[in-house]
């Protein structure tokens, strides 16, 4: 009797808010209105996603033991139930069931109200996007600090090969997602890392073709400042000094010559 009772109040609610008025009355945005105890919303945001064509009810279901009635926290898996499961077994999703707040949900790296689609460069998953959302947290002082993760992922990045294109607004360019994965990302150590020592020359594979037997197996994430970088840190030392010299030459060669036309005038 409980669960029919249930059924009829949610189909109930369900029809009365159907066009998004009900809940509009009171989350309608007016400039800058949000507040602790309500959420005011752009719907110019909701028209441009690839949402828009959802109800407020699809996202923010209903509960019934709650006073508002509806839930704030969203069940992305509903619709998305294969890419959830593959989330939660990556490196992320076990942080954040195990109460690591930090850790990044669906939200975080899609948007919210404003999720649009990864082929849309002002999508924060357009491939030129990944690096500046990846940064959000791995250059976060309080998340690299708590954790103990390695702070220059995205600078070392944006040094590399891929890095500058990426900059360059080359989307084809390889960026963090390319090679760590995108919701299953796992530790270098678990066989399902798409980085794992098993699994790098694949992955380096799926853009580079005929590729030598140790093309993978280099040190990845250097930085030209650091000595244990090796030879990209002493190439830059070399051109360093050979640029320097080639300066001061190009200056001693002008003085002289300066010199040498004063003394034909004299």
């Amino acid at each position: 009797m409980k669960s029919l009772i249930l059924v009829i109040f949610l189909f109930l609610a369900k029809s009365v808010i159907a066009d998004d008025s009900a809940c509009l009355k009171c989350h309608l945005a007016h400039g800058d209105q949000s507040s602790e105890t309500t959420q005011h919303i752009d719907t110019s945001l909701i028209n441009m996603s690839v949402h828009k064509k959802l109800y407020c009810i699809d996202c923010h279901d209903i509960d019934p033991a709650e006073q508002h009635a509806f839930r704030t926290d969203v069940d992305c898996g509903s619709c998305h139930e294969e890419v959830l499961n593959i989330y939660k077994e990556s490196i992320h999703g076990v942080a954040l069931a195990n109460g690591i707040k930090e850790s990044p949900g669906c939200t975080d790296c899609h948007g919210g109200h404003n999720i649009i689609s990864h082929f849309n460069p002002e999508s924060k998953v357009y491939s030129t996007n990944v690096p500046k959302t990846c940064s959000e947290c791995h250059t976060s002082e309080r998340v690299v600090g708590k954790f103990g993760l390695k702070a220059d992922r995205i600078a070392t990045f944006k040094e590399s090969f891929h890095g500058i294109g990426n900059e360059l607004g080359e989307a084809s360019v390889a960026n963090c997602a390319s090679c760590h994965g995108v919701h299953n990302i796992f530790p270098q150590s678990n066989p399902k890392s798409l980085i794992h020592n098993d699994n790098i020359e694949a992955t380096c594979g799926a853009c580079h073709v005929d590729l030598p037997p140790d093309f993978a197996h280099g040190t990845i994430h250097t930085s030209a400042s650091e000595e244990t970088s090796g030879g990209k840190f002493f190439v830059r030392k070399f051109y360093y000094f050979f640029i320097s010299i080639i300066i001061i030459g190009f200056i001693l060669y002008r003085i002289l010559e300066y010199k040498r036309r004063v003394k034909r005038v004299e």
